[in-house]
């Protein structure tokens, strides 16, 4: 029997959000939760805080350091574009986010890098970006603790960033971990 269409719809938004935040977790970017219950205005969210970047990567800042921001600017972006990657690999189907939309990952992504280069390099760059982020949404342990995260959340509808942490710690395979924290300790 087919599933329902509002189980596949609740399906496809945990993915994207679990996609947002296990890259989150990936790149050291820090969250609050994700949620899939809907507003009036997102099917699903993962909320950041209310975190003020430091000022060396603040492009509003007198103190703005243009090689200090793009690495902390491009761990937002590439969290941010996790989501579609990720529906994409779950929907296996291109899920294209209108770019005019101001509310999108992608149009999100597009105002940050328009900080750092002219439109055309600032494309090329989020090209970049999106490509290295797929190849790392592709990986089994990435993709297993996406799923882990996306079932949670079918099943709860919310979780905090350490509930997270931890469906993605035990999702991904013991040597992963080992190899995470001898990156971590300088080994």
């Amino acid at each position: 029997m087919a599933k329902c269409y509002r189980q596949r719809e609740l399906e496809r938004t945990s993915a994207h959000e679990a996609g947002h935040c296990v890259f989150a977790i990936l790149t050291g970017v820090p969250f609050r939760r994700v949620t899939i219950l809907p507003d009036a205005q997102f099917a699903g969210r993962v909320d950041l805080g209310n975190v003020e970047p430091p000022a060396q990567v603040d492009p509003f800042n007198e103190n703005w350091d243009v090689k200090a921001a793009r690495p902390y600017w491009a761990a937002r972006i590439c969290s941010a574009l996790a989501g579609s990657l990720a529906e994409t690999i779950h929907t296996r189907c291109w899920q294209q986010q209108p770019i005019s939309d101001e509310d999108t990952d992608e149009f999100k992504a597009w105002e940050i890098a328009g900080y750092f280069y002219p439109p055309a390099k600032a494309d090329r760059w989020l090209n970049r970006l999106r490509f290295s982020t797929l190849e790392k949404l592709r990986r089994p342990d990435v993709q297993a603790a996406i799923d882990a995260v996306a079932l949670e959340l079918v099943r709860r509808k919310t979780l905090n960033s350490t509930q997270v942490h931890s469906l993605v710690e035990h999702a991904r395979p013991c040597g992963t971990r080992t190899k995470a924290r001898n990156r971590q300790n300088g080994l």
